[in-house]
């Protein structure tokens, strides 16, 4: 066997591994989408796109900010109307939406809300209405903080 039928076969391969490799990083390349929420462009790159593929889960509805600043699905935020620290009840509003009713039993973490704290939480039903369940305080109001009681 000479040396050129040899490099000849080498250079083959080469090329065809370059080919292959080739196709491999057209069926998935950086993505430019956009915010259903907001409307900016973002780059949804090729490893979050693998990392989502493997975890069966859906392209991306929402910029990488707004990501972080919705509630997860099935939950909202709202901020607390009032909260009776006795009655071990009160309020939480959303806009544009009516009030909810948060029990004490619904808190997570927290032992007592204050008005003004942001929360997120999942709904229910209760014989009286809509209910608020699974209540994380996610900020205190800082207003309330600084004031001397």
């Amino acid at each position: 066997m000479s040396n050129a039928s040899a490099a000849g076969r080498s250079q083959d391969f080469q090329d065809s591994q370059h080919a292959a490799i080739g196709k491999r990083s057209r069926e998935v390349d950086d993505e430019i989408r956009y915010c259903e929420r907001c409307g900016i462009s973002y780059l949804w790159s090729i490893e979050e796109q693998r990392t989502r593929a493997d975890a069966g889960a859906p392209a991306p509805e929402h910029c990488p900010g707004c990501r972080v600043l919705l509630p997860p699905p099935a939950r909202t935020r709202g901020l607390v109307k009032w909260y009776n620290i006795r009655k071990r009840y009160g309020f939480i509003v959303r806009q544009g939406e009516p009030e909810i009713f948060v029990p004490a039993a619904a808190l997570q973490g927290a032992r007592f809300l204050q008005t003004g704290d942001l929360v997120e939480f999942s709904l229910g039903q209760n014989q009286e209405g809509p209910i608020a369940q699974d209540v994380i305080l996610l900020q205190r109001d800082e207003a309330l903080l600084d004031k001397p009681r």
